[in-house]
């Protein structure tokens, strides 16, 4: 038989024959473990980079790669909550722009023009034409409201708004009348919640020369006179509609003569701030109307957005911005001027 040497070396090499099998096999089953779960990550990562998100990773093991499985799948469910949050806020946009006027009235003695950019993809700004009669009249009454904030909840006060000025005005009456009633049942819906909207109610008598507002909180509206090269505050000291449910209302009225410019608008354009962190104010506002007095009210409100997306430049707006232009022309028939589709750059701050 073999001496001890050989013994010696077989047993050498029967232990090291069975270590190797042990590893080998040992390897090959962690491995195993190992790769499984990770192709199933791998493969459901490469899911979400393409837009799939629907199928959620599938690990079995019981370790820290089964916890990475289960946070990719509540990445996968997080991403497929904002989808839909993003799908209804597409939908919310296209609602709430096609309450804007698609076109400005046409009206004796008027040319008009409205702007309106959100800040979110849903907004809080309102404007409005309230038809008096025939278009040869030349009365029209002239709506901007402002909702305090912007985003979901302000554009949901603001169409309950605009609902409730439609529905009051059809009724006819005093401004401050409807201003009055529509407040009081605003105030009732918000219920103290501390939202409110500020309003600028505005009606042009051409044939008369004159307009006559309410201005419940709103900026007051600006009425440029060329001639005199002199700008005319229509303020009021009245509380926002929604804040109390007995506040009271007053009209106001000014004469309004050919080449007469009324500028309402939302402090979203004054306040409106570049990255120095100037603001864009109303002197440069009413640079702007002066040196454009003579264009068309379409061509003054655009020169307005012009020269606001020059001052901010790469800042995007914190506020919701409209702007209202009517100019007293004379008195004939105007052509009807459209209003900024929701895809017309000039309808978007910056693109």
């Amino acid at each position: 038989g073999p001496g001890p040497l050989g013994q010696l070396r077989l047993a050498v090499f029967v232990n090291t024959a069975l270590f190797l099998v042990i590893g080998a096999t040992v390897t090959l089953l962690v491995a195993r473990n190992l790769t499984t779960p990770i192709k199933a990550i791998i493969a459901g990562l490469k899911r979400i980079a393409v837009g799939s998100i629907d199928h959620p990773v599938q690990v079995t093991s019981n370790d820290a790669l089964r916890s990475t499985g289960d946070i990719i799948n509540e990445l996968m469910a997080g991403l497929r909550e904002r989808d839909h949050l993003r799908d209804a806020l597409a939908l919310a946009d296209e609602v709430q722009r096609n309450l804007l006027p698609t076109e400005a009235p046409c009206v004796a003695g008027l040319d008009i023009a409205g702007s309106c950019i959100y800040c979110e993809q849903t907004g809080g700004d309102y404007y409005d034409f309230i038809h008096d009669g025939p278009s040869d009249t030349g009365r029209v009454g002239i709506i901007v409201g402002d909702v305090a904030d912007h985003g979901i909840a302000s554009a949901l006060l603001m169409t309950t708004g605009r609902a409730l000025l439609r529905q009051r005005t059809a009724l006819k009456g005093e401004l401050h009348t409807i201003v009055s009633d529509v407040n009081r049942e605003l105030a009732a819906d918000l219920d103290a919640s501390g939202r409110f909207m500020t309003l600028f109610y505005g009606h042009i008598d051409r044939p008369a020369n004159t307009i006559s507002w309410v201005n419940a909180g709103h900026d007051p509206a600006l009425l440029y006179t060329p001639r005199k090269d002199r700008f005319t505050s229509l303020g009021g000291r009245h509380l926002p509609l929604g804040a109390f449910a007995d506040s009271r209302y007053r009209t106001d009225t000014c004469t309004m003569t050919e080449g007469q410019i009324l500028l309402v608008g939302t402090d979203g354009i004054w306040e409106a701030v570049n990255a120095q962190g100037e603001m864009y104010g109303k002197e440069r506002f009413k640079t702007v109307v002066r040196r454009h007095h003579q264009a068309t009210a379409r061509e003054i409100a655009d020169s307005v957005m012009a020269s606001l997306k020059a001052f901010c430049r790469a800042v995007a707006p914190a506020d919701d911005i409209t702007l209202v232009v009517a100019k007293a022309v004379a008195h004939t028939r105007v052509e009807r001027t459209p209003a900024p589709s929701p895809d017309d750059p000039k309808r978007r701050f910056s693109e």
